[in-house]
């Protein structure tokens, strides 16, 4: 739900989506020396990956094959521009997509089987199953959805050590109707299964986009004051479901979140009463008492903030656990935190 502008790089920096491209489209073709060992097999022939899938192109077009024959521009235009098609900015997706959608006028023939062709060339389904993709989610550094924040999107070992993917990535651009898109890494939202699931495959510019567009910063969680009155006084059985306030009316971002949102945190509305519980007993004097119980440690004040809450509550830590922007926005509301 927070934006994410960077990511981890083979060296353990911090970097912007354009430092990384480059690093993404040629792993791990890397010195094996990195200063970082994600602990990842490089198993299979994806040093390879990308060179093979433009060898298909080329070799169409070389062998004059049917589908250069049918759309002998868009099979230059895919050769040509190969490496900035996968190495994109998640902000030019854009442009990519209007180029090649503009070449594709001037073919002829069936252009949905044509787009089958292409997908099955760039062939998504093998890459899934890499060692690069597990290397580009664990670089993205984010541990819960980036739509819903209510799963985790952890990777971990099985069999042989092999790692595995405990989430989906989600085309932001929907691979069956943009399959040149398939492989671009500004393209692949880390996502649990159940938003992917959710997710059309029909692509509409109001969609969020979680490398580009900020969702802590279009809507809030709250509860009514009504309802939290109703539950201090124990008035009927008031459960605290927390509903979402929009920050910008004019926002064209918030179609594919709200509704749905909503209704996944009707189920997360013993988190909210606990929170309550909670302002009800940590006042100053209570996290002044843990700050020194720890004082040893010298813990921040937005450390505490987590013991109390049980989460993560600064904006820039959103993404590293389910629930944290519920967690932020109630406590804020409560006036649990600052």
């Amino acid at each position: 739900m927070k934006v994410v502008k960077e990511l981890w790089n083979s060296k353990g920096e911090r970097v912007t989506f354009k430092d990384f491209a480059d690093e993404y489209f040629h792993y791990p073709n890397q010195p094996a020396n990195h200063s970082i060992d994600f602990g990842f097999k490089k198993t299979g022939n994806t040093s390879d990956f990308f060179t093979s899938v433009k060898s298909k192109l080329e070799l169409e077009k070389e062998n004059n094959g049917n589908q250069n024959q049918k759309f002998p521009d868009c099979i230059t235009y895919l050769i040509e521009n190969f490496e900035r098609i996968i190495k994109v900015l998640p902000e030019d997706l854009a442009i990519i997509r209007q180029e090649f959608e503009e070449r594709s006028k001037q073919g002829f023939g069936d252009y949905n089987s044509f787009k089958k062709w292409i997908l099955d060339i760039f062939d998504y389904k093998r890459f899934r199953d890499s060692s690069k993709i597990r290397w580009f989610g664990n670089c993205l550094g984010v541990k819960s959805c980036l739509y819903c924040n209510a799963q985790f999107t952890h990777i971990i070992k099985g069999k042989f050590s092999v790692e595995k993917l405990l989430f989906q990535f989600d085309h932001f651009y929907p691979k069956e109707q943009y399959p040149y898109l398939s492989l671009s890494f500004g393209n692949l939202v880390v996502c649990c299964s159940t938003c992917n699931q959710h997710k059309s495959n029909t692509f509409d510019s109001k969609n969020l986009h979680p490398y580009h567009h900020d969702a802590d910063g279009i809507f809030k969680f709250e509860v009514s004051e009504e309802d939290i009155l109703g539950k201090l006084l124990g008035l009927g059985n008031n459960s605290l479901k927390p509903e979402i306030k929009i920050l910008n009316e004019n926002s064209t971002t918030i179609k594919f979140n709200k509704d749905r949102i909503e209704k996944i945190y009707e189920n997360h509305a013993d988190v909210v009463e606990e929170l309550l519980l909670k302002s009800l007993y940590y006042d100053e004097s209570k996290k002044s008492e843990l700050l020194n119980a720890f004082e040893g440690l010298n813990l921040s004040e937005s450390m505490i903030d987590r013991l109390i809450l049980g989460n993560y509550v600064l904006e820039e830590d959103i993404n590293k656990r389910p629930l944290s922007k519920l967690t932020k926005d109630i406590s804020k509301q409560l006036k649990l935190i600052k």
